[in-house]
């Protein structure tokens, strides 16, 4: 009955936001501020210099999977990131979360210690060039120094990647694009508008998910649809067939 006497009064319908939903919230983009790297109102990263402990290094693109502690003692999981897709993949979930749809959360650091643990040196970059296909001496343009002393590395030019805890935040799997009864939904067909400004390009469904969310354990899960690797995006010279875009 609103609506229908919103558009019999001549209102135009599109300016007005949906509820918020699955897909979107209404956060208020003149307030975000991606400094803060807060994600669903936790603070999820540690401060600038914080040491990083490496418990295996992941397949996929470059990343390591590791943990930090914080001041209470407690170890909490993070996965480091390097290589070609960082700035394009911080960029883009940035431009997302600004105007309320979700993204994997991410921030950026010039640099990162990380202990390498029970690897050696050697082994670390062997497993690493195994891993991801990449000549050894490749490795070094990611590796601004090495302290056999700690047995640490410094990392160039990561991204952090972590969650809220268990409790509150569950990864989950794809769900399709296409054909899955969304799109008498605005804010769906405006996240495929979205995807496109932001030129993504690794658009195949196992690369959008949908994960489940509850502020409280007191409080049912809510299911969290979001685009889940943007680092093909952006216009990234990683994109071969997508010239004409941003960085072209």
């Amino acid at each position: 009955k609103e609506i229908a006497n919103l558009t019999l009064n001549g209102k135009d319908l599109s300016k007005i936001d949906p509820a918020n939903s699955p897909f979107w919230t209404n956060n208020k983009v003149e307030k975000y501020n991606p400094k803060k790297e807060k994600y669903l109102k936790t603070k999820l990263f540690p401060k600038k210099g914080t040491e990083f402990y490496l418990k295996r290094i992941g397949t996929g693109f470059i990343k390591f999977k590791s943990y930090w502690i914080n001041k209470k003692g407690k170890k909490k999981d993070i996965t480091l990131r390097v290589g070609k897709e960082v700035h394009a993949g911080n960029l883009a979930g940035h431009i997302m979360r600004s105007v309320g749809y979700n993204a994997i959360p991410m921030a950026y650091r010039s640099e990162a210690k990380l202990f390498l643990g029970d690897y050696t040196y050697e082994e670390f970059v062997s497993h690493w060039s195994q891993s991801h296909k990449i000549r050894i001496h490749n490795v070094m343009n990611f590796v601004k120094a090495y302290n056999p002393a700690e047995n640490s590395v410094i990392l160039k030019t990561v991204s952090l990647e972590a969650y809220p805890d268990d409790k509150k935040y569950r990864k989950g799997g794809p769900f399709r694009t296409g054909r899955n009864g969304f799109d008498n939904r605005r804010e769906y067909r405006t996240l495929l508008l979205m995807s496109a400004l932001i030129s993504h390009n690794d658009t195949a469904d196992r690369q959008i998910r949908a994960d489940l969310y509850r502020p409280s354990k007191d409080e049912a899960w809510r299911p969290h649809f979001l685009l889940s690797d943007l680092g093909f995006s952006m216009g990234s010279y990683l994109i071969w067939d997508n010239m004409g875009a941003v960085n072209d």
